[in-house]
């Protein structure tokens, strides 16, 4: 974020030379550009406050213009469990402005567990399986994860730590309901996590010895949270509902 900061920095002085006037114009800038890309670094690395300031300066048709209109329609504030998406009529601008506010809450009360399960929420779906990744890429495939591709697949885009991280804070809630969801959620990031692994495994290996090994480790290794909901909410409504709508969760559920 900080690059993009000197580059607007640098598009804004008031005395610019033939020369900066003219590599300016060559880029093909504006600034909506620049703020939405401002606005997606801060998000990437979670500073919503710097999102919100840098997405306020966007023209607010940008949003119901494509890419917006076709990528953020679904309510980032909302983790299901039957994996259907619920509406969502606000902004970037919006969503970094409740982010800012639930950030805040949660710092000036560890015990807010609402506000630390709504975090959680918002930062997995910014991720690359969440329903609002346009607030960090510019685009997404679902064939991107693979062997071959040279990208950084440890960045919190594709792992959710972020959001794994609230969801555990939400788990101390002595509100079982809630704590179920964020158990839950927390199981969503487990699973992105083991999807990324999967995804990126290959070599010289057998393809069958392969696929057992990457069944058994996803059990071993991916299934805590799953554990966990069965185990310590059981009893929950919340818990109900996931082995009802969750075809994930009900086949582990059904293991013994």
């Amino acid at each position: 974020a900080e690059t993009i900061e000197q580059v607007i920095s640098y598009f804004h002085q008031t005395n610019k030379s033939p020369f900066d006037t003219l590599l300016q114009g060559m880029t093909g800038f504006s600034d909506e550009h620049l703020y939405v890309l401002l606005g997606r670094r801060a998000s990437t690395a979670h500073q919503y406050a710097k999102a919100a300031d840098a997405f306020a300066k966007v023209p607010t048709t940008t949003w119901t213009k494509d890419p917006w209109q076709g990528n953020f329609r679904y309510n980032p504030f909302v983790l299901t469990t039957n994996n259907k998406n619920v509406r969502y009529t606000g902004t970037p601008l919006d969503f970094a402005q409740t982010m800012t506010a639930m950030a805040k809450r949660l710092a000036d009360n560890p015990s807010d567990f609402e506000a630390a399960y709504t975090l959680g929420c918002g930062a997995y779906n910014m991720s690359y399986q969440g329903n609002a990744w346009i607030l960090c890429k510019r685009a997404r495939s679902s064939a991107e994860v693979n062997t071959y591709e040279e990208k950084n697949f440890e960045i919190d885009y594709y792992q959710a730590n972020k959001a794994k991280g609230y969801f555990e804070i939400a788990l101390k809630s002595p509100d079982k309901e809630l704590a179920a969801k964020a158990c839950f959620g927390a199981a969503a990031c487990e699973e992105a996590q083991f999807f990324i692994y999967a995804s990126t495994q290959g070599g010289e290996e057998d393809y069958e010895a392969m696929e057992r090994r990457i069944k058994q480790e996803k059990i071993r290794n991916y299934s805590h949270y799953f554990t966990l909901l069965r185990s310590e909410f059981a009893k929950t409504q919340y818990q109900k509902q996931a082995l009802r709508e969750c075809a994930d969760y009900h086949l582990f559920a059904s293991r013994k």
